[in-house]
């Protein structure tokens, strides 16, 4: 008799498990051979072992509430479409649903949720629950953060506004969260996004390195982040607002002469690998090795710049799990780096980039640790240097910057091949020439070198993978240079028709397979050459803005999206080829 495993019958079990079954038929193969050349015979030609499938890696795109909600659609969908196949659905559990997942990227609001399912308890509980779909959006976790964020009798009258210009409540509730004029991003993640479920006390100490839940347990886990690195303003006198002696840093050269220069940012990488892992962790500069100039404000007849070096060599990055978090999805802190301004023609750069130097969280690099800090109440620029002071912001402006980090991953440990499994949410999206009925995720066609036409013309920033434009945040139109995001050939992505697709009220799903090749990209660390399998679900819902800025209508669509997913998952088929996904050798 054949024991069922987590509840799942003996076919699931078996195709689950196909990869182990594979190398130990190989070796069978290997030893028949063997014996047969020994008795004078020829083996026959079918009993030459496959090629072992590569492992299966997972990537989480950003989006602030629309990625975490989104996640938790895709997830809850599949926990109740492994249950309704199940001949013990009690026993489903995360540990069925990604039981040959290997490892999980993600970024910005990915972040987020990988974070909460990988770490805490009550959050994966709340997740895990049979009927978790149908609390989720009143008492579970969507609807702790609809009360948090929309209570009606919120007012504000700061930032000049006055009631010409009323704020939604989302808005609002961010700013109050403090008594200055500008938010403190980590504040915000910490009262807000990990309230729920006591998650800001449990992960807000918790180390990367620390006690995971039981299905994450032998997995690598892999966080999308950005450094800024052009004229990064990161402290000012007491001055005012008045040019006074701001102290910025910026990139002056790579060490790498390969790597091209950087513009506003260029990506980092937070990871946390099994204790028994047999892998190595990712470069945290994906870019390789950097120097950094700290000055002055030249206007103030400042002190010399300083310089220092920041390198990858022995570099501890196990911060603490929420600070992780909230680093991966820091999108506004872009705004301390004095490019933003250049496109939004400020009146005051310096000054409004050091305001809201708050938004992308300071860390301190001493002794190869990377510790979280404020910035230091010394403005000498010698000193900043000294302690390597730098400000860290959103994985999200290079989405689907998860894709990308699992395949520096993988190369920085000489995997031959990968196979990865993208869970995308978007508002816009690429439309093949010629595939009418297949629509691309924009960051996925990113990756692959492409654009969105489907998106006016009017806004020629929308064309250029070099800008990224995250739309409006509290006051600030958000666009800036960002490294080319391209990993991947472009071919695939214009001759690759969706496999399945489901439709909604206000959006659809997809899943596609690709068979990509990758393409040099030194700011992310990859090289060309590499050949796998990329599985993309997609939801595209036009309607889902990142933040819920509209209130209502806004909360509505995130329900929409959440039952959209979860049926499309659970009872339309999407079930069935995330199994078919996980099997890299299908």
């Amino acid at each position: 008799m054949v024991r069922q495993k987590r509840g799942v019958d003996l076919r699931t079990m078996i195709a689950g498990n196909r990869r182990a079954w594979n190398r130990r038929l190989g070796g069978i193969a290997l030893v028949s051979s063997a014996l047969l050349g020994l008795l004078g015979c020829q083996p026959p030609t079918e009993s030459v072992p496959e090629s072992p499938a590569p492992d299966t890696y997972v990537a989480i795109s950003g989006g602030g509430w629309r990625a975490h909600t989104a996640q938790a659609a895709w997830t809850m969908g599949l926990l109740e479409g492994y249950r309704a196949g199940s001949t013990d659905p009690a026993s489903v559990d995360l540990g069925t649903v990604f039981q040959d997942v290997t490892g999980i990227a993600s970024n910005s609001g990915g972040s987020w949720f990988s974070t909460m399912l990988a770490y805490s308890q009550e959050f994966r509980a709340s997740i895990e629950a049979p009927g978790a779909l149908s609390t989720y959006g009143s008492t579970g976790y969507l609807g702790q953060q609809r009360t948090a964020l929309s209570d009606p009798s919120c007012t504000y009258q700061g930032f000049g506004c006055g009631a010409s210009r009323p704020l939604s409540c989302f808005e609002c509730n961010v700013i109050r969260l403090t008594d200055h004029q500008y938010t403190v991003w980590t504040n915000i993640v910490e009262d807000v996004v990990f309230q729920p479920y006591g998650m800001a006390q449990d992960l807000g100490n918790k180390p990367l390195s620390g006690e995971r839940q039981q299905w994450a347990e032998d997995k690598s886990l892999v966080f999308a982040a950005t450094m800024l690195t052009d004229t990064v303003v990161t402290n000012q006198n007491d001055c005012g607002y008045v040019y006074c002696n701001e102290i910025f840093y910026q990139v002056t050269s790579q060490l790498r002469p390969d790597v091209p220069k950087q513009v506003s940012v260029t990506p980092i990488a937070f990871a946390s690998l099994p204790a028994a892992s047999r892998l190595g962790a990712p470069d945290f500069f994906m870019a390789g090795d950097m120097q950094l100039k700290y000055a002055s404000n030249a206007s103030s007849g400042g002190p010399p710049p300083g310089n220092a070096t920041v390198s990858n060599s022995g570099l501890n990055s196990d911060v603490s799990v929420l600070m992780t978090a909230a680093t991966s999805s820091a999108a506004a802190g872009a705004q301390a780096s004095e490019a933003v301004e250049s496109y939004q023609g400020g009146v005051a750069p310096w000054t409004d980039a050091y305001n809201a130097s708050g938004l992308a969280p300071g860390f301190k690099i001493e002794q190869n640790s990377l510790t979280p800090t404020t910035a230091t109440q010394d403005t000498k620029p010698e000193t900043l240097a000294a302690e390597r002071f730098i400000r860290l912001a959103d994985g999200g402006f290079l989405d689907n910057s998860a894709v990308a980090h699992v395949v520096n991953f993988l190369q920085k440990n000489s995997a031959p091949s990968f196979n990865i499994i993208a869970f995308d949410n978007v508002q816009q999206f690429y439309q093949p020439p010629g595939l009418s009925k297949t629509k691309v995720p924009v960051d996925i066609a990113y990756l692959f070198g492409k654009g969105p036409p489907n998106v006016p013309p009017s806004d020629p920033k929308t064309f250029d993978p070099t800008v990224f434009c995250g739309g409006k945040f509290l006051f600030w139109n958000l666009c800036l240079p960002v490294p080319k995001q391209q990993v991947f050939e472009s071919g695939p992505v214009d001759s690759t028709k969706a496999s399945w697709s489901f439709p909604c009220a206000t959006g659809e799903l997809s899943y596609t397979k690709y068979t990509a090749t990758t393409v040099d990209n030194p700011t992310l660390g990859v090289t060309g050459g590499m050949t796998g399998t990329l599985h993309v679900f997609a939801a595209i819902f036009p309607k889902a803005d990142t933040t819920p800025n509209a209130d209502q209508a806004d909360w509505d669509e995130y329900q929409a999206m959440l039952t959209c997913i979860s049926d499309g998952m659970g009872q339309h088929g999407g079930v069935d080829w995330f199994r078919k996904a996980q099997l890299a050798s299908e």
